[in-house]
């Protein structure tokens, strides 16, 4: 505000706490990418990311590597546990795998019991050594 000559004399001030919009906009962004049940990337932008990774691959002549898992009897649990365990089960290995991938890599669930594992910038050797790995986490794991 300013007096008769123009100097300012008072200031105007508004303020909003949009700290719950902010936080509904982050939880919106997350959904749109993530799975609610596992956690990981969704089938869609696990999509873009591979999308993007061929364009880069075919324009930068870099390499990448993608891994498909397909759980062997999850059926079973389903059909003999339920659906809840069937999830929980899901879960657990999402957690687990995504615990052991890098930076540069993109985990996935496609849908029921297949994964996907896209690995940027990653040559066939370091490939066939983080499959390797992911052997070797399966061969570990016990689901109670």
């Amino acid at each position: 505000m300013l007096d008769e000559s123009g100097n300012v004399t008072h200031f105007v001030v508004t303020q909003e706490d949009i700290t719950q919009a902010r936080q509904i906009n982050e939880r919106s962004t997350y959904q749109a990418s993530h799975d609610l049940l596992t956690g990981l990337m969704n089938r869609h932008e696990f999509d873009a990311r591979l999308k993007r990774a061929i364009g880069s691959s075919k324009r930068d002549l870099t390499e990448h590597a993608l891994c498909y898992l397909d759980l062997d009897q999850f059926k079973t649990v389903n059909n003999t546990c339920g659906h809840v365990a069937g999830g929980e089960l899901l879960r657990q290995i999402g957690t687990m795998m995504s615990a052991n991938v890098g930076s540069h890599e993109t985990l996935t669930e496609l849908g029921g019991d297949e994964f996907g594992l896209l690995m940027e910038h990653c040559g066939i050797e370091q490939a066939h050594q983080a499959c390797e790995s992911i052997i070797d986490l399966f061969q570990s794991f016990r689901f109670h």
